[in-house]
């Protein structure tokens, strides 16, 4: 099993910049193509697919469309090497689809909200926006 670092990601997927980029995308390129195929399984975090996601979208960094985004990490989540719990991969895929629907939400945002509807747990924010969502059950402050 091999854990994937944020780093590894961006090479495979973002455009390379100069030869020490090119470097690493070529090698990434192969890893991913094993992991496809599942001669190598492999695994991420949400911290790393939360790093990922940021960095791509962040118009200071790569400015990717968020559209894109989330069609890109639809197919690697798809490939068969990857190796990530049921519940985890279903809170991924809520979380892509909430966030594509509402860009401005952001994904750390879209997570949080699927997992407290995969959980079936309240969400306790102060956030307005994340507390106008209605798919989820929200915390409410009880005051004395």
């Amino acid at each position: 099993m091999i854990f994937l670092d944020t780093n590894i990601l961006l090479r495979f997927i973002t455009v390379p910049q100069n030869d020490h980029a090119i470097a690493h995308q070529e090698s990434t390129r192969v890893l991913f193509r094993q992991i496809e195929a599942a001669a190598v399984q492999a695994t991420f975090s949400e911290v790393v697919l939360h790093q990922a996601t940021y960095l791509l979208a962040a118009k200071r960094h790569y400015n990717a469309p968020v559209p894109d985004i989330v069609e890109t990490f639809r197919i690697i989540l798809g490939y068969a090497g990857i190796t990530l719990s049921t519940q985890d991969r279903e809170i991924y895929f809520r979380a892509f689809d909430l966030w594509e629907g509402r860009p401005s939400l952001g994904f750390a945002d879209c997570l949080i909200v699927a997992r407290c509807e995969c959980n079936g747990w309240e969400l306790a924010t102060f956030d307005q926006a994340l507390g106008r969502l209605p798919n989820i059950a929200h915390w409410q402050p009880v005051f004395g």
